[in-house]
């Protein structure tokens, strides 16, 4: 035979079940990933309450890490408006507080930055958990997710 030699079955089923276990592998360590950094985002935690005629947000660092760029998301006509924490930032174990008036159409969800710089909203009605994406599109596609979870 001239042809060119294709190797056995057991050379390809080998092959092939190698490669399928490599992709698990990368699969499993990137999912691990994922749920260490939202664990370490659901260590700043949030309670809002009203307080006569202004509500009022306490964020609270329970991780061993900061946390940045801390903002209030608010809806305005036309555009979003964020209210900022005092600081922008909580060091570990740190508080802030921030209020703002009743009167104010707050979609009661705050922005955040985790010390890897992972951007992450916290609607704090559901306390759902969201990862912004790093593209701007993807990015507004979750904004629109978390005011349409609000709005609701």
């Amino acid at each position: 035979m001239n042809g060119v030699d294709w190797g056995s079955v057991p050379a390809w089923s080998s092959s092939l079940l190698t490669s399928g276990s490599l992709a698990l592998g990368f699969y499993i360590v990137l999912r691990d990933r994922r749920k260490e950094e939202k664990a370490e985002a659901r260590k700043l935690v949030f309670d809002l309450r009203p307080n006569g005629d202004q509500w009022i947000v306490t964020a609270h660092n329970a991780s061993e890490r900061p946390f940045t760029d801390l903002r209030m998301l608010t809806r305005s006509v036309g555009h979003g408006h964020r209210y900022r924490f005092t600081e922008g930032f909580l060091l570990p174990n740190g508080q802030d507080s921030l209020s703002w008036p009743q009167a104010d159409r707050v979609g009661r969800a705050v922005l955040f930055e985790d010390a890897d710089g992972v951007r992450w909203v916290k609607n704090l009605v559901t306390q759902e958990l969201l990862r912004i994406p790093n593209s701007s599109v993807k990015a507004r596609r979750a904004f629109d997710r978390v005011w349409q979870s609000l709005e609701a």
